[in-house]
């Protein structure tokens, strides 16, 4: 199971898996920055579509332009072992691309709600495996404590306060700086209309400054006044 194999990750160390997930997750911005599409990346890495290519070799190719040393891509390799079917094997593009679906980063209640789903299976074998069963709803976590489960399925750094933070401020009762299964499901299940509610605050947000800048541009002399 990927939970397990990532929370076992350099002996249960969770400061070295965060550093792997952060380095997976900034190789796949580059591959995407620089190739703009996963199969134009994967051809250039491998050699061609129907090509298959070991994780070392990918890390070493990948690696020297990410200046990234040694213990950089063994650190990866760990990351990216823990979601392929079969980490002894070489990598083809199928592989490849589960690779950078798992290092998307996940900083909201909808892109949580699809990485359980893609993670888990569903939405409530996450929360189970989680610990957050039915009898255990109403146990409570604090930003801190969130941030291993959340580590196993990818999820770091300020992802993780940004989540818990969105989680909290939905939750029944209003915000409690603790969440729990109760307020997991809840933000989860509504994940389609926090993600409408968020675009739409983004949509407002954008507008309100695309005015106050055109205002100061309006208001904004073309020339020094004392002149």
């Amino acid at each position: 199971m990927m939970h397990k194999r990532r929370l076992e990750l350099f002996d249960g160390n969770s400061t070295e898996t965060e550093i792997a997930t952060d380095l997976l997750q900034g190789l796949r911005q580059h591959l995407l920055h620089s190739y703009k599409t996963p199969s134009r990346a994967w051809i250039k890495l491998a050699g061609g579509a129907d090509r298959s290519i070991s994780v070392h070799s990918f890390l070493d190719k990948v690696g020297k332009s990410l200046n990234h040393n040694a213990l950089d891509n063994l650190r990866a390799r760990a990351v990216i072992e823990t979601v392929l079917e079969e980490p002894d094997a070489d990598m083809d593009y199928p592989a490849f691309l589960r690779v950078l679906r798992f290092a998307v980063p996940v900083a909201t209640i909808p892109d949580l709600a699809k990485r359980l789903t893609q993670w888990y299976m569903s939405i409530e074998a996450g929360l189970q495996i989680w610990g957050f069963e039915s009898q255990n709803s109403s146990i409570g976590l604090d930003v801190g404590q969130l941030e291993r489960p959340l580590l196993a399925a990818g999820i770091i750094g300020q992802d993780v306060r940004s989540l818990f933070q969105a989680i909290d401020a939905v939750q029944p009762g209003g915000p409690r700086e603790v969440v729990d299964g109760n307020a997991l499901r809840h933000a989860l299940h509504h994940a389609d209309a926090l993600g409408v509610l968020e675009t739409l605050r983004a949509d407002r947000t954008r507008d309100v400054v695309a005015t106050l800048l055109a205002s100061s541009d309006t208001d904004e002399p073309m020339s020094d006044p004392t002149q």
